[in-house]
């Protein structure tokens, strides 16, 4: 009996540790932006350039930057598939007249280092700037030259694995309690170890 309460406590001293050690589920995340968020400029770019907190994945249609102007003409040519290296993402933008008062929104999508699409939204202006005709999309968090940490899908996707752990505690703890009980009831009353 004692061999068995020896090992269970060792098991479940082990699972505890293990349990404890708390991982990173942090996605990486947009640092820097050129333009900035908010940023009043001059005279249009003829690049955004996006720069992240690790390498990015070169993955096909899977990193993606759409610049719209404020009647939600697209300035990218095709889908939007832009320039990775490393963890900074460039997008060439097709402009008619980059003087022009005007705001323009930034959308992007990217895939993290660790496998997981990242993506935000942020407006920078050029002049006066123009009224958008249709708000930022409130589902995407919004990005600009400052990195914002966290976010739900995070703090969800993080639960998880202590979710397994623990239905693994959960069942070495009635798998130990079922074969005490066995070996007690094989043992008789009156025996011991």
């Amino acid at each position: 009996m004692r061999t068995i309460l020896r090992t269970l406590l060792a098991a479940l001293t082990a699972t505890l540790l293990t349990l404890t050690a708390a991982p990173a589920y942090a996605h990486d995340e947009l640092v820097s932006s050129t333009p900035a968020a908010d940023a009043t400029l001059s005279k249009a770019p003829t690049e955004i350039t996006l720069t992240y907190s690790a390498n990015l994945m070169n993955v096909e249609g899977g990193n993606r930057v759409r610049v719209t102007d404020s009647a939600g003409n697209s300035l990218v040519e095709g889908k939007g598939d832009a320039k990775v290296s490393g963890n900074t993402v460039t997008q060439t933008l097709n402009l008619k007249d980059p003087a022009a008062d005007e705001t323009y929104t930034v959308t992007w999508r990217v895939v993290s280092s660790d496998g997981h699409p990242i993506q935000g939204t942020y407006r920078f202006t050029v002049g006066a700037g123009k009224t958008a005709s249709a708000p930022v999309s409130s589902a995407s968090a919004e990005q600009g030259s400052e990195a914002q940490n966290g976010s739900d899908t995070e703090h969800k996707e993080g639960l998880a694995p202590w979710l397994w752990g623990g239905g693994g505690l959960l069942i070495l703890l009635v798998g130990a309690i079922v074969v005490m009980l066995i070996r007690k009831r094989n043992d008789g009353p009156g025996t011991s170890e």
